[in-house]
């Protein structure tokens, strides 16, 4: 049986989404499944999305775009399933991403009979703003007409998919009721922890160590209090890493944070490290004793190496569902005037917690759940699940 793999990110961003796309491919392959994918550069050469309910059902729309994407299309035919890796991508509305994804899990169901999921993923109707600066609560009920219609289309589609893995819980309680298949399942990174990392080479903590990574919601306004934090990290004798890098196509916020960021400081006392190589991504991680980042990948990283950490927010809730599945505080934000100072309490109340320990195994065990449709298909068993509480620090047998 053939995959057709949607939205691979390996070459794209940064190093996390590397992992866990390589994790995910592997995993395909493992079950015994030829595997082609599409990358999400590919994904955005797509024309003739519809952008509008009826645009999805118009079957002159649906002619158009064939006819347009043609290479697209001959992959839809030529495969038994069609699995959507959604990772961060399905996400404010009606942007163009999201809708083309949406549209090819809609057309390959409904005019191809194929057999559709979406895994390995959150979805969120709309982005955090300057109006909804990521204290926490939810978002998605805004009534205006855009949002409205993006909610109707995410629906509909979703409930026409054989299989929906979400990989936080917050995303999950959003959209269980869309689909019954509809699973709480975890991000992938860590089965390619699990799988490729050396966790018996000579990498010791350092206490010294402060490891800094950007997020896709970074604010040009925090700079001053990011700035004021990591200099009186290093008069405290703090290494400062900033830690940026990707297989390809590099994430463009990671590299205006450290042009600010170098901006900013007359005499540069921070190192950047641009990991050339996932190894020395996890290394940098590994080896600090603390993350300050606002990259949903990062602090998975670092939870699963052991390292302590802080979290900032991203765009959407994502960050603020793995702080519940950490046990750890809510993200800080980008837009507080008091960052600072809420940097240097939680650093201080972070560094005197034990590392974290024992997550590797149960968000391995999490993330093999968005294969058990795969797995049903070639009839293989699956592993038993856990059952995941709100707070998903706990994983009950």
């Amino acid at each position: 049986m053939r995959v057709l793999l949607v939205n691979d990110t390996e070459w794209h961003y940064h190093w996390g989404c590397y992992g866990t796309s390589r994790a995910l491919k592997e995993q395909i392959q493992k079950l015994g499944f030829e595997l082609i994918s599409i990358t999400i550069r590919q994904t955005k050469t797509w024309v003739n999305v519809p952008n509008t309910r009826s645009g999805f059902e118009d079957p002159n729309v649906f002619n158009k775009f064939c006819a347009t994407n043609p290479d697209l299309i001959s992959q839809i035919q030529t495969a038994d399933v069609l699995v959507i890796n959604g990772e961060g991508t399905i996400h404010g509305g009606l942007r163009s991403g999201p809708l083309g994804l949406l549209y090819v899990a809609y057309i390959a169901k409904i005019h191809f009979k194929k057999n559709v999921q979406i895994i390995n993923h959150q979805v969120y109707l709309i982005d955090f703003s300057a109006t909804h600066p990521c204290f926490g609560l939810p978002v998605q009920h805004n009534t205006n007409k855009k949002n409205e219609e993006a909610r109707t289309i995410y629906s509909i589609v979703y409930g026409k998919l054989d299989f929906v893995a979400i990989r936080e819980y917050l995303s999950f309680e959003e959209i269980k009721h869309w689909n019954s298949t509809t699973i709480l399942a975890f991000d992938c990174l860590p089965l390619y922890i699990k799988d490729h990392y050396d966790f018996q080479k000579a990498i010791k903590k350092s206490n010294k160590v402060l490891v800094v990574g950007g997020s896709v919601a970074w604010e040009p306004q925090a700079l001053p209090a990011i700035a004021k934090y990591l200099q009186k990290m290093h008069q405290d004798g703090y290494t400062i890493k900033i830690l940026i890098g990707a297989n390809a196509d590099p994430a463009q916020d990671d590299q205006e944070f450290v042009r600010s960021l170098g901006e900013h400081f007359e005499n540069t006392f921070w190192r950047l490290v641009n990991a050339n190589s996932m190894e020395l991504w996890l290394d940098t991680i590994c080896e600090a004793d603390l993350l300050v980042s606002g990259r949903y990948h990062y602090t998975i990283a670092a939870a699963c190496l052991g390292t302590r950490f802080i979290m900032l927010n991203s765009n959407t809730l994502k960050n603020h569902a793995l702080s519940e599945i950490l046990g750890a505080p809510k993200p800080l934000c980008y837009f507080d005037k008091n960052l600072f100072e809420q940097l240097n309490a939680q650093t201080e109340a972070v560094l005197k917690m034990p590392a974290p320990q024992g997550h590797l195994e149960k968000f391995c065990a999490a993330a093999e759940i968005n294969f058990h449709a795969l797995r049903r298909l070639k009839m293989q068993p699956t592993p038993s699940e856990p059952t995941l509480t709100k707070h998903i620090g706990i994983f009950k047998e």
